[in-house]
């Protein structure tokens, strides 16, 4: 049963780019679009750079022979690039060949380093009476005269006096001062930990998408193998620069692949020919190579980047047993020139089997040749493009989503949810949440039978702010559900690529398990929230955890 798509288009004026970006929900799109075009204005802010770097360059070479050899370096580097772009096939093919997700995981400290402690103030010595400024020697009259000299003692005893007072208020305000440094310190410590927390929970998390994803490739599922793909695709090097855009479907039965691969247009091939500098201009000359050459070599990239491309994909899930046949699907951002709007053609197509493939030597063969060897179906000329038919195309739909059936029309106050029959909760559960998300235009989609284990269902929320998809699990639970439980759908949310998750359960869930989703997109709805739900929508239920224990009880022994 396929899902709602919706759509959007894009174009870069820069770059004059333009795509259709699909997705189950419109904020999906929106997700998309936005990445897309963030990739799109990083690629060229680069190209910006570079010609920025090239008139730099230029202009900071003073002496004629500078630029002479200036020239000269230009122009091999452009001959070197024509080369490589015509011996892509010669290179290394099994760069990614033992590409692992693992590689990608994160191990990095935490880049901020501990906060460096404002000192204490110290505190200065306490004056005595006995020190040397209040006991001055003395003098002749002050020991003959009795009087005199115990003027003499009282006023170095005020001033003691006076000193030390004012030393105790000293060290009254310095204590104050210390106790605002120290609490300045202590939250400036507790800040920096609490960032390194947030830094180490979600490298934690981005690390358990990547076991996630591991997990599900070994397994052979649909999305991890396809995402798996188009990973390997998209790291792949080549000696010219272009957007990598690449869409990839799977099916474990068939181990096939589908992949809808955005080519470069011709004008993103380097046309280069040689650098002349003009003495008598004092400036520099660009040739470029002719529109003939450009065709030819266009076809040469173009043919070797499917090669190298279905090479890759071969090579890096031989050792999982993934693929058996690949279709490549060669798209290309165009314009058509008799309506001037933008177009996304296929220009190729091509189906084959592992078998087939592992018997070419591809380092030795006429990349056109080989294509049209493996019945391979394109123009004649791939710069005209001329649109041909997919042999194959992306299949929209998921698998595992099967036809629902009707509960809750069944259910009253009598009905014990927690005794219900699994099957029959997990359609309950479907249906509650139809009604909670139709009113936004929303769609609810039950998969595959689970027994509590993956995804029993998911929603697709148009909603601009909350929407999204959405992963629902069901729990028909006497016991309180632990954290295990949470993160396993936390997981199964990164693995899906899913904005939220829903945990329902008849039960209740421990501390750890709210600890655990407080601060990530998971809802966690208990048996009193569930009743509730159901209430909203004009149904009612009960839920008796003992009764339902006794029932499991009779059925055991039974």
């Amino acid at each position: 049963m396929a899902r709602n798509i919706w759509s959007q288009e894009i174009y870069h004026q820069g770059l004059n780019k333009y795509k259709i970006i699909k997705g189950a929900t419109k904020r999906e799109v929106e997700i998309k679009s936005n990445i897309q075009m963030a990739a799109w204005d990083e690629l060229w802010e680069k190209r910006l750079e570079k010609e920025r770097m090239i008139i730099e360059k230029e202009n900071a070479l003073f002496e004629q022979q500078e630029k002479i050899d200036y020239a000269e370096e230009e122009t091999a580097t452009a001959e070197n690039i024509q080369q490589a772009i015509s011996n892509i096939l010669k290179g290394d093919l099994d760069e990614n060949a033992d590409f692992d997700w693992s590689y990608l995981k994160s191990f990095e400290q935490f880049p901020e380093p501990r906060p460096i402690l404002k000192p204490f103030l110290e505190f200065p010595t306490e004056p005595k009476r006995s020190d040397e400024p209040f006991n001055p020697k003395q003098g002749l009259l002050n020991k003959l005269l009795k009087n005199k000299a115990q003027e003499q003692k009282k006023h170095f005893d005020k001033l003691f006096s006076e000193v030390h007072s004012y030393w105790v208020k000293n060290c009254e305000g310095i204590e104050i001062d210390n106790k605002l440094i120290d609490k300045e310190n202590q939250e400036s410590i507790k800040n920096w930990e609490r960032e390194r927390n947030l830094y180490e929970e979600r490298q934690k998390d981005y690390n358990l998408g990547i076991d996630n994803n591991i997990a599900g490739l070994t397994r052979g599922e649909s999305e991890p193998v396809a995402e798996f793909i188009k990973t390997v695709l998209t790291i792949s090097s080549y000696p010219f620069e272009f957007e990598k855009s690449i869409d990839c479907s799977y099916d474990y039965g068939a181990k096939s692949v589908i992949i809808d691969y955005l080519l470069p247009n011709k004008e993103e091939l380097p046309s280069l020919k040689k650098l002349n500098y003009v003495k008598s201009r004092d400036s520099f000359k660009k040739m470029v190579h002719s529109e003939a050459y450009m065709n030819k070599i266009y076809d040469v990239a173009i043919y070797q980047i499917v090669l190298k491309s279905m090479h890759e994909i071969f090579s890096s899930t031989e050792k999982y047993d993934l693929v058996e046949n690949i279709v490549f699907n060669g798209i290309i951002d165009s314009i058509d020139t008799a309506t001037g709007k933008n177009i996304t053609p296929c220009i190729l197509s091509v189906s084959v089997a592992q078998e087939q493939f592992a018997g070419i030597e591809l380092a030795n063969v006429d990349p056109k040749e080989c294509f049209k060897k493996l019945r391979g179906i394109a123009a004649v000329k791939l710069s005209s493009i001329t649109p041909v038919a997919p042999i194959a195309q992306l299949d929209m739909t998921d698998k595992r989503f099967v036809d629902g059936y009707d509960v809750i029309g069944g259910i009253d106050d009598e009905v014990n949810l927690a005794s219900m029959d699994w099957q029959d909760f997990e359609n309950l559960i479907r249906e509650i949440f139809e009604s909670e998300f139709n009113s936004s235009g929303g769609e609810v989609k039950i998969t595959q039978a689970s027994r509590d284990g993956g995804v029993d269902a998911v929603a697709f929320d148009p909603d601009p702010i909350r929407g999204g998809k959405i992963v629902i699990q069901a729990k028909r639970y006497t016991n309180v559900v632990g954290v295990s439980a949470v993160r396993d759908l936390y997981g199964t949310v990164l693995n899906e690529g899913a904005t939220k998750g829903i945990l329902v359960t008849t039960s209740n869930y421990g501390n750890d398990a709210y600890n655990f989703a407080s601060d990530k997109p998971l809802t966690l709805l208990n048996g009193g929230n569930l009743l509730s739900l159901l209430e909203k929508h004009g149904h009612k239920a009960k839920i008796d955890i003992a009764q339902a224990k006794l029932d499991k009880n009779r059925v055991s022994l039974s």
